[in-house]
Parts: C-alpha cells; structure tokens; sequence
C-alpha cells in the first residue's frame, strides 16, 4: 500500500483551500464583532434621532413648550435651533447606519463564499485517513517518528482531560464554599437580631441556620478532598482543611438567654465566617492556578495535534 503522488498532490490543494477557508473565518469573526460593537451605538443614535424630532414637533404643534417659547417671543429662534439638532442626529444616525449596513452586506459576502468550503475537511480528514493507514503499515523510520508524534499528542491529550477534571473539581469546592459563606452570613445576620430583640424564637431560628452551616461544611469538606484528589493526579497539592466549630451550644444559649451567651455565639460566628472568607480566598488562588495550567495544556494538547497534522501532511 503507497501513497502515490496524485494523492499528495491532492492533500496539498485541500491545504490550501482550508488556509484560504481560516482566513475567510476570520475576516467574518472580525467583521461579525465590529457589527455586534456598532448595532448598539445605532440604536443609541436612533433614539436620540426620535427626541430630537419630538422636540421639533412640539414646537411646530400647539403645546406648553410651543406656548412658553411664543410668551419669550423666541419660538422661530428655538424651532431653527430644535431643527438642527434633529438634522445633525439624522446625520449622525445614517452615517452609523450606512456603516452597519456596509458590515452586514460584508459578513454575508464571506458567509456566502465559505458556503463553498463546506466539504474540505471531509476531503481532507478522509485523505489524511488514507495516509494514516499507508504509514500504519510500512516500517522504518517514517513509521517510527509516527509513532512518536502519536504518542505526544496522547500524553498532552490524557495531561488537559486530567487538568480539565481539576478544573471542574475546584469549581465545585468553590461553589460549595460560595454557599457556606452565604448561610454564615445568613447566621450573623440572625445572631445580630438575637442580641438586639433577646427573643428564643429568633435564637431558634439561628441555631438553625447553624444547623444549615454545619451540614453545608460537610459539602465543602467533601468538595476539598474530591479536588485535593484531583489535583494529586496532575502532581499538584492541595493544604486546605475546613472544620465547623461545632462546640456552639443550642441549649445554652437558647434557655439560658442573654447578651453575654449572645455576644459569646455572635463573636465565634465571625471567627467562623472569618475563616470561610479565608477558605475562599485559598480555594481561589489554587483554583487560578490550575485555571493557568489548564490554558498551557490546552495550547500543548493543539500544538501536538498541529506537529501530528504537519507530519501527516508533509511525509
């Protein structure tokens, strides 16, 4: 099984023609965001096209303004002034619409020409299929220097999957983390109305919300261990630990009310939420960082494919 001429002459035209395909994407992406920045400025100018022409029509029209510039004996004057303003925003307005035209009229010229791109890389991906299998078979080495940029493009591609799983781990540690701070400061809000009204029913309802707090740190700490176990498989660590302070006492509090109880709670509570705001601030450094090397194992795992396809394409 060989790999004839004629066949790489063909692979090098659909080269060309998926070049010539990514530079017509890209001049449609550019035009496409220059369109989406402009749309909005037009509309901002059609409505100030609408006041300026209301303002020209009250004038023109029986109404207080009408009435108040005639009682100045300046209505002509104001009306000359109201009319050039609505001229200069129609101006303004048809110039930025012509624009947005001239984009729109560009982005479907280029959408138009890449309609005919649509089965290069079918052509291009079954040739490169052929030409996978003609090397698969020989030996030498061609078939080793192969072998070798499949297995990089292998190792990239398990390294992002890896970082990818870390990724999507710290997340969820952060959204748990997001989630206990909410209910903590849910907490200290209570615990505040606690100390100011002195009632056992909102006493009560802090302790349930605690209640809330200590079940949600079961999340995080969950959360934190999946992530500490993702991590370790892309050789990173992970040294936080969270742990609810869970000698607040119900009962104490509760029937034996009063501010020094009271002031007592409230103030663990905001070590509490002292301690979370920490948390956060950690979960997210690490989270970063790995959000850091998750983008330097994406643009390894493409350059790999990218050495892989030259390597198809040129042997």
């Amino acid at each position: 099984m060989n790999w004839t001429t004629d066949q790489q002459d063909q692979l090098l035209a659909l080269i060309h023609r998926r070049n010539e395909r990514d530079i017509l994407q890209k001049q449609r992406s550019a035009a496409q965001a220059e369109l989406k920045a402009l749309l909005p400025q037009q509309e901002t100018l059609y409505e100030e096209l609408l006041r300026e022409e209301l303002d020209v029509d009250r004038l023109e029209r029986f109404s207080w303004a009408s009435f108040y510039y005639n009682l100045l004996s300046r209505r002509d004057e104001q009306l000359t002034k109201e009319k050039l303003e609505a001229e200069a925003a129609l101006s303004r307005y048809e110039l930025m619409k012509e624009q947005t035209e001239h984009l729109q009229q560009h982005v479907d010229e280029l959408s138009q020409k890449l309609a005919s791109f649509a089965e290069v890389d079918t052509a291009y991906d079954a040739l490169i299929q052929q030409k996978t299998g003609v090397l698969l078979a020989q030996s030498g080495l061609v078939h080793e220097q192969y072998k070798a940029h499949v297995d990089a493009v292998v190792k990239a591609d398990k390294q992002l999957q890896e970082m990818e799983e870390a990724f999507k781990a710290g997340r969820e540690a952060h959204r748990q983390v997001i989630e206990l701070k909410k209910l903590i400061k849910n907490a200290q809000t209570l615990g505040a109305w606690d100390m100011a009204s002195g009632s056992a029913l909102v006493s009560v309802a802090k302790y349930q919300r605690l209640d809330s707090v200590r079940e949600q740190s079961k999340w995080v700490g969950l959360s934190l261990k999946q992530f500490r176990s993702e991590l370790a498989d892309v050789h990173q660590s992970l040294d936080i630990n969270w742990q609810f302070d869970n000698t607040l006492n119900r009962f104490i509090d509760i029937f034996f009310d009063n501010i020094f109880t009271d002031w007592s709670v409230q103030k663990r509570i905001g070590q509490v939420q002292d301690d979370a705001n920490m948390l956060d601030v950690q979960v997210v450094s690490v989270l970063s960082s790995v959000d850091k090397a998750l983008t330097e194992s994406l643009a390894q795992a493409k350059a790999r494919n990218a050495e892989l396809r030259a390597f198809l394409e040129a042997a």
